[in-house]
This record gives structure tokens, sequence and C-alpha cells, in this order.
């Protein structure tokens, strides 16, 4: 909940949801806290103080895995898995995505946005086109607007092209703003002709009557 870092001794506003979410009392986390010692847990220490943090960073992925299968216990796997885990492994409500054992509620929709923020812009359209509800990718939007820069130009083919499912994505779900939907019309509207110019070129024949028109 601390992403995988906290200062010792650790405070009761700390311990405390943890604690709560796992029904154990305040005192038995602190205790626990010290037999993990040298085992799952490091306490260490820089010119702050200590801290107590895992002693090994798989550590952290193996609870993160954990607590992702109790739907309970979301909101502790969204403040303390790695962003490009939660970019991986999280769905929105309303979503489908094989092989993603995370489903977040709106309720959490903040704190996913929190979490997604700093990726780059290529992973955040990535999870706008295929794991986001309308809810979720309006929010999303309004933190990182430069994402919609991605929608400004295509490559050819365009069926290859992810940027394209993100615009499709936001067309379904009423957020793709106009400039951009004529901007995927006319990169269409361009790939068809070409493409289809150089995939089927024009016979003789062909050539002739569109001179004639």
């Amino acid at each position: 909940m601390n992403g995988g870092q906290v200062r010792s001794p650790v405070s009761e506003k700390d311990i405390a949801p943890a604690a709560n979410a796992f029904g154990e009392t305040i005192g038995a986390v602190r205790e626990q806290l010290v037999a993990l010692n040298g085992s799952l847990l490091l306490l260490s220490a820089d010119d702050q103080g200590q801290f107590w943090t895992y002693k090994h960073p798989t550590v952290s992925d193996a609870f993160a895995h954990y607590v992702a299968q109790n739907a309970e216990l979301v909101d502790i796997y969204l403040r303390g898995a790695k962003s490009d885990s939660i970019a991986r492994e999280v769905v929105c409500a309303g979503c489908i995505v094989t092989g993603a054992p995370v489903i977040v509620p709106d309720s959490l929709h903040g704190l996913l946005a929190k979490r997604l923020s700093s990726l780059e812009d290529y992973r955040i359209a990535s999870f706008l086109s295929y794991r986001a509800n309308k809810t979720f990718s309006l929010l999303m939007l309004g933190k990182r607007p430069d994402v919609l820069d991605r929608l400004l130009h295509y490559h050819i083919p365009i069926k290859d092209d992810t940027d394209a499912d993100l615009a499709i994505k936001l067309h379904d779900q009423g957020l793709l703003p106009s400039e951009h939907l004529q901007k995927l019309k006319s990169a269409l509207e361009n790939a068809a002709i070409e493409h289809g110019r150089r995939e089927f070129p024009p016979t003789t024949t062909t050539r002739r009557n569109l001179y004639r028109r």
C-alpha cells in the first residue's frame, strides 16, 4: 500500500488500513515486521532514517499476485503493485480480456488513473484501447491529453496500426474529438486509394477509361 517502502517506526495510520483489510491488530503487524526481517522483509536505512522494504523485488510481485485474487483487496493491489504490472493485469468493469485477473470497479478509477498516469503514452493508449470503460477513458484523457496526439497520423496498413484501435474504441465510447475523427477518415480514404493502387495497378484498359473520365 506504500509502494514497497515504509518508514520505521511505522505510523499507526500506515498500518491500520492493511491490518483492517486482513483482520489483524496493529500490534500483531508490528510484531510480524520484526519477525520477517531478513527473510521476506529488510530493515534498511538512508540519510532520513530506517525503512522497511522487501528483501527482493520478486516478493513484491508475488504478494501483488496474491492480493489480486481477492476482489476485496483490489485497492491494496493498486497501491502496491508496479505500474507496468497493473497495465498488464487490470481491466475496468465491463471489459473482458483473457488472462486479466483484476477487475477494477468505477469507485477505484481515481487510484488506477494515478498509478497509470506516469506510464509512456503508448502504454496508456494500449490500456485505453482494450481494458478501459468509458468512465475511465474520460478520466485518463483528462490526466493525459497528450495521448490523443497519437491519433493525428496513421501507418499503412491501418489495420495493423494500434493507434487506429484506440481511435475506434474512443469513437465507440463517444469520446473521440471531431478533429481526430476527421483525421481517421482521411487516413482511411488515402490508405484505400494509395494501397489499392500498389496492390492492384490499373491495366492499360483501365488507364484509358480513367483518362476519358
